[in-house]
Order: C-alpha cells, then sequence, then structure tokens
C-alpha cells in the first residue's frame, strides 16, 4: 500500500506548494518572502516529525494503559537514542549517522516482538517477565 501513498502524498505536497506560491506572488508578496516562509515551514515539519517519531515511540513502548509505562518507555528511546547513536557510530562510522532518527522505531520494533502490550504491558514491568523473554530469545537464537 505504501508505494501508493507515498508517492500521491509527494505528489499533492508538490501540486499544493507550487498553487501556493503562485497565490502569494500574485497577492504581491515578494520572492525572498515567500522562499523564506518555506525554509521556516520545512524546519518546522522537520522538527514537529522528529519530536513525534520519539514520543510515540516512548508511548507505545512502555505501554500505552499507563503513564508509567509512558514514562519507562520514553527512557528507553531516550537511551536507545543515545547509547546507540554512539555504538552505530563506533560499529559503522560516520553513514551510520543519517540513520540515527530510525533507532526509536528499531528500538520499538524489537521491544514490540517480545512484549507485545508495551514494556509494562498489563502485568506491569517485572524481573520474571523480562527473564522469561530472555530464555525465549536464546531457544529461538539458539544460544
Amino acid at each position: 500500500m505504501s508505494h501508493y501513498c507515498a508517492p500521491t502524498f509527494i505528489f499533492l505536497a508538490g501540486t499544493v506548494l507550487a498553487l501556493s506560491t503562485y497565490k502569494r506572488l500574485e497577492r504581491g508578496e515578494s520572492e525572498l518572502e515567500v522562499s523564506v516562509r518555506l525554509i521556516i515551514r520545512g524546519f518546522v515539519l522537520l522538527a514537529a516529525e522528529v519530536l513525534i517519531v520519539s514520543v510515540m515511540s516512548g508511548a507505545v513502548l512502555g505501554g500505552i494503559q499507563s503513564v508509567y509505562g509512558a514514562v519507562v518507555g520514553g527512557l528507553f528511546v531516550a537511551l536507545a537514542q543515545d547509547i546507540l547513536k554512539d555504538v552505530t557510530y563506533r560499529l559503522f562510522g560516520l553513514a551510520a549517522m543519517t540513520w540515527q532518527q530510525l533507532l526509536p522505531l528499531a528500538m520499538l520494533l524489537l521491544t514490540l516482538t517480545y512484549f507485545p502490550n508495551g514494556v509494562t504491558g498489563e502485568d506491569g514491568l517485572s524481573v520474571e517477565k523480562i527473564r522469561e523473554r530472555v530464555e525465549e530469545l536464546r531457544k529461538t537464537l539458539r544460544v
């Protein structure tokens, strides 16, 4: 489905951008004013996207049911962004830095694979639960 959505979104965004620019120029705004407005809008959207991905990853990771879970998930995401950024830089070099925004999503996918209801889930965060999941992982990987 995404192979239809992404090109359609890009087409619509480009069309709206062109129409908006044309309309602003017709109203008498200078090309510089229009360009500055577009640059600011791009930075705001970029910052919002980065923030939303991190915040939503933290909330889902911890478990949607509780505030405690969102706090725990937020800590996991913050640690993932900070620690995994250094680890991937040391392993893969500068090229990995361009992919650092995907770390919260990778952490989210990996964690939800083993904790479908979030880390805190319905049972809450417990040592027994973590041990069970680690044993499952070891059996899966045959370690």
